[in-house]
């Protein structure tokens, strides 16, 4: 036999050659270029290979492809074809280069870090606690996130993605419940499941009642008698494998072979017996018990088993570039300590892991002191730092529980970073966990903006500009240009579009007119665990193209994102929103990417971000066959706000041009019903056209029926628009369009609210095809009313006062739930003491989800009366939606004194009247809140205003000219004078009498107007407070977007 060799590079491909001419493939081993691991690859003769088990690097990927490559190409016999069998090699070889490049900078797998969820039923968050710490202990805390699984969350939420294992600690699990665990595991989900009553027929599991409670002895291989808690359900399960026994023999685990890869227990394995008794030899029982779910949860179920001893929080140290600034931040921070709040309340898993709960205070240090040295490479972040402001007072902590806490304790220290080496309590959003392991950049900045400022109105935008200044100061550079570094709305940084390896967090607290801001990042830049980094990208670039691009340093991102957010915001400032968004969208993912949105199942292409920095899209609708547009003039019509309706032809090519999907539909939110009566008008005037003259008409025109909208509108959420209208991607901001009523002489077209703002854009599709008229009689023309009640001139007469306020009025009881003579029908009921000790007994945080759902239906109510309020949708968008985010809490007032009888200070909170009493909380500033807000409340209700007098009053509040940020205060004033005027008009014929002394109710009323602006600001401070201390609640849509006010 002779042998003829192609060299490919370090790679040999040798052919033996036969006498019968055949050919078989075989690979010279090399060792990995990356970390020199010689145990994989393949041998002679054998055409798989599992790559480098070590690293997976690119060159094991690549001999993999050529092995396979070689086997396929045994066709070919004879030695003169080398030159073929060499081209073709190297053609595979190259695309598939080209192929893992792109793999490995996307990456593959999880998501996200993997969860491992535990179900413990309702309310034995101190089972949970314990079983999550025992499966920490057996696990690489830095690769795996730990959350429970709540009963409420099984079959609401897509719980499902990025669970690397179930747990089960439930003796009674419900049957739908039941059906969701079973449906993951047929998805090749992982679980292991302790004492429960699971039975899963179709795998052969089934259960027995026995009794429960005591301690048993199990043996696991050469783990032998170690005491557990025995449940109260014993399992046989068909061909499973017995990992364990009693001392009866009996089997106590079993796992699965074949369906499903599951673990079933009949002991507590994962739960310390400590919780029922003490026993001498607790630590060695424990010891073994945890060898045994080591085992179990590493050898049976495949996760990564690593004991991580998590450090405590150590001091902090001062670092600055300047001996100037030194000197000045060393008289500031002389014998500082910070509080970093107790771990019990960021992550209990954490306390119970280093075995403390109490609160943990560090010291502030500088590195000229002498003390230990720190692992931070000064020279990279301060050569790469080049801002004027941020950053250049650095407080690096190498462990702490969590950036942002120690920022919000230095918030003095204007454009400060708090950086670390390690977290041990990392913050996401909405509560979630984020891991934080040594080599990611984790950092907290903190500076300050006034809130009349440009950004300070905008402040939403700051989570997507953190997002861009991380991508951007990185792939600006040339040598980085090709790292496929991406954003994630609202605020993920992701390799391609599978690789999560950072995320943006910010939070705010308002002062009075100053927001303090606090921007949290953290960014995967040189740990690969738990999901990828940065530089594990660069490192496989390098190895499939040659190229020698540097790995970056924690402390370079950290500069380089410092020095691009202030170039961003500054550029924001003086030039507005159109190059960051810009700069946005070169990078982000979801460009033409199609949604659900889960709240009302439908699906939508997302178009862009708005002026706020919420998502924008079309709904896709299927189109009516029956609709056919002509342009009567040259298909040139100006389609605009105001001039919408003229062309339906040319409006719907807008519409297309756009991005609207061609079968959009050409109706609003019509009943079938009205549906049907349009497309009879529609087929009705079609025949009129084609009609001969002369020929009577087949049938008569449908009349329109009178409709009016019903306020019981607001008891319920509204369902979205059929129109292709702007729609929101996330759960914040005010659900309010401002161009969803038409007021006309003719009669008036009512359309319930639409998803979210339609924010400063004049290409707003409303797809209503033909309006019914519907007859409102009593709500006259509010833009013809306009100029009634603010004429030309300087008068305005007695009359036109009038109708103003019968057009308020009629606004105002039509948005309110109860009318006048049905609250004092309820004010006569006695109060509800079942009621009251409900809400004296509520959890406090229950209680504060309560009544934001409570204030979010009234400024549900507050909205649809402001769309009455004549000239308000005359004004611009952005007036129209400031002046509701700043007026709404104080209108909320307003309407809460007309349910509180003043005699009783008891309040109509639902259908029974409760006393403020039942809002006690043990925080000061809450219960300041809730006194000062019946205090005013009260006084309001004491001046007895008619319903006349509290709506003129109301639309007072709405439109008062002072509000900060205010583009067009000229018109808003005029409104407000109109209204003013009306109401002392009002006042004048049925408050005659002073209200006291020589002080009248009118002047009471305009004093009031400072309070309510300081209960306002009090209720945003105190409402801040309470989402920092409890992030991982979910407020209302409504309610959420109060928290950016004036």
């Amino acid at each position: 036999m002779s042998w003829c060799t192609t060299s490919f590079g370090k790679v040999e491909v040798a052919q033996p050659q036969t006498s019968t001419g055949s050919i078989k493939a075989q690979i010279e081993i090399i060792p990995c270029k990356v970390c020199g691991d010689k145990s994989s690859g393949v041998h002679y003769g054998v055409i798989t290979c599992e790559g480098c088990k070590v690293c997976r690097s690119i060159i094991c990927y690549v001999m993999r492809y050529l092995v396979s490559c070689a086997g396929k190409l045994r066709k070919f016999s004879q030695c003169k074809q080398q030159v073929l069998y060499k081209q073709q090699i190297l053609l595979r070889t190259q695309s598939y280069l080209t192929y893992s490049l792109l793999k490995m900078n996307s990456g593959s797998g999880f998501v996200k870090p993997p969860n491992i969820l535990i179900y413990v039923g309702e309310n034995r968050q101190h089972v949970f606690k314990n079983v999550a710490t025992n499966i920490l202990r057996c696990l690489n805390v830095d690769k795996y996130v730990v959350y429970e699984l709540k009963k409420s969350q099984v079959l609401a939420t897509p719980w499902k993605e990025n669970v690397a294992l179930l747990v089960l600690v439930s003796e009674e699990i419900e049957s739908s419940i039941a059906e969701a665990f079973k449906n993951y595991l047929d998805n090749k989900g992982k679980m292991i499941i302790f004492c429960s009553n699971f039975e899963y027929i179709r795998a052969g599991l089934k259960y027995n009642v026995v009794p429960g409670g005591d301690k048993v002895n199990i043996s696991y291989k050469n783990i032998l008698n170690v005491p557990v808690i025995r449940g109260k359900y014993s399992y046989t399960l068909d061909g499973g494998h017995i990992l364990a026994t009693n001392s009866d023999e009996e089997s106590v685990i079993i796992k699965s072979n074949e369906s499903g890869d599951f673990i079933i227990s009949s002991v507590h394995l994962a739960l310390d017996p400590e919780l029922v008794s003490h026993t001498e030899d607790a630590e060695k029982d424990k010891e073994n018990r945890l060898l045994i779910l080591k085992s179990i949860l590493g050898d049976q179920l495949g996760l990564e088993i690593k004991s991580v001893t998590i450090p405590s929080p150590t001091p902090g140290y001062v670092i600055v570039d300047d001996d100037k600034l030194l000197g000045e931040l060393k008289s500031k921070f002389n014998s500082k300590e910070i509080h970093l709040g107790k771990l019990e309340n960021s992550f209990s898993v954490t306390a119970e892991l280093l075995g403390t709960s109490a609160d943990v205070c560090v010291p502030i240090l500088f590195e000229s002191d002498g003390a230990a040295p720190i692992i931070f490479d000064k020279i990279a972040y301060f050569s790469n730092l080049k801002s004027d402001h941020f950053g250049h007072t650095v407080v690096y902590f190498p462990v702490i529980t969590s950036t942002m806490i120690a920022a919000e304790q230095l918030s003095e220290h204007e454009n400060i970073v708090i950086i670390a080496g390690r977290q041990i309590s990392g913050r996401g959003r909405s509560g979630n966990i984020w891991i934080s392991p040594e080599g990611s950049a984790m950092f907290t900045l903190h500076f300050s903006l006034s809130l009349s400022s440009k950004l300070g109105q905008r402040m939403s935008l700051l989570q997507h500009m953190a997002s861009l200044a991380v991508v951007h100061s990185i792939r600006k550079n040339p040598i980085y240009n090709k790292l496929n570094l991406r954003l994630k709305w609202p605020n993920d940084l992701y390799l391609g579009k599978d690789r999560k390896v950072g995320g943006v967090l910010v939070n705010t607290t308002i002062q009075g007119s100053i927001a303090h801001v606090y921007i949290g990042i953290g960014i995967n830049v040189a740990n690969e665990q738990p999901t990828a980094c940065i530089n594990s990208a660069i490192e496989s670039h390098n190895s499939v193209t040659g190229d020698i691009l540097p790995l970056l340093k924690p402390e370079e991102v950290i500069a380089l994102a410092l020095t691009e957010l202030e170039n961003i915001i500054d550029e924001f400032t003086k030039s507005g929103l159109d190059n960051f968004l810009s700069s946005y969208y070169s990078y982000w993912l979801h460009s033409g990417q199609r949604v659900t949105l889960s709240s009302i199942n439908k699906e939508a292409i997302i178009q862009g971000l708005d002026d706020y920095g919420f998502l924008i899209g079309f709904f896709r609708r299927s189109q009516s066959s029956v609709v056919n547009y002509q342009c009567p003039r040259q298909k040139n019509c100006v389609v605009d706000r105001v001039n919408r309706n003229r062309c339906q032809y040319c409006r719907l090519q807008k519409c297309l041009a756009l991005g609207m999907s061609r079968d959009a539909v050409k109706f609003g939110r019509m009943s079938k019903k009205q549906r049907e009566k349009v497309e009879d008008e529609v087929r009705f005037h079609r025949a009129q056209l084609v009609r001969p003259q002369g020929t009577a008409p087949s049938h008569s025109t449908p009349q329109p029926t009178e409709t009016s909208p019903d306020s019981s509108v607001f008891d319920h959420q509204q369902q979205p628009s059929s129109s292709n209208q702007h729609v929101s991607y996330i759960n914040s901001g005010y659900t309010y369009n401002g161009d969803l009523n038409t007021f006309s002489t003719n009669g008036y077209t009512y359309t319930p609210q639409a998803i979210q703002f339609d924010l400063g854009s004049t290409d707003y599709v409303d797809s209503t095809t033909f309006d019914p008229q519907q007859q409102l009689e009593t709500i006259p023309d509010a833009n013809s009313l306009l100029i009634t009640v603010v004429p030309p001139g300087p008068m305005t007469t007695n009359s036109h006062l009038e109708l103003l306020t019968k057009t308020l009025t009629e606004a105002h009881t039509r948005t309110c739930l109860y009318s006048s003579d049905q609250v004092a029908e309820i004010m006569k009921k006695p109060p509800d003491v079942g009621s009251i000790l409900l809400y004296k007994s509520m959890d406090h945080e229950q209680l504060w989800l309560d009544c934001a759902q409570k204030l979010t239906n009234i400024i549900q109510q507050i909205i649809e009366f402001a769309k009455m309020v004549p000239g308000f949708m005359k004004l611009s968008q952005d007036d129209q939606i400031l002046l509701l985010k700043a007026g709404s809490f104080e209108m909320s007032v307003l309407r809460m004194s007309r349910y509180l009888d003043p005699l009783t200070n008891l309040v109509m909170y639902g259908d029974t009247m409760i006393p403020s009493e039942a809002f006690t909380t043990a925080d000061t500033s809450e219960m300041k809140l809730v006194n000062n807000t019946f205090e005013t409340a009260k006084s309001i209700a004491e001046l007895k205003l008619t319903e006349s007098e509290l709506a003129l009053y109301s639309a007072c509040v709405l439109l008062s000219p002072d509000r900060l940020g205010l583009k067009n205060i000229s018109d808003v004033q005029t409104l407000y004078q109109a209204i003013l005027k009306a109401l002392k008009y009002e006042l004048e014929q049925t408050h005659k009498l002073p209200y006291k002394g020589d002080v009248r109710v009118f002047d009471v009323l305009m004093a009031k107007l400072a309070d309510l602006r300081d209960l306002s600001m009090l209720h945003m401070e105190t409402l801040a407070k309470f989402r920092m201390s409890a992030p991982h609640l979910e407020f209302p849509a409504l309610h959420k977007g109060m928290e950016t006010n004036e």
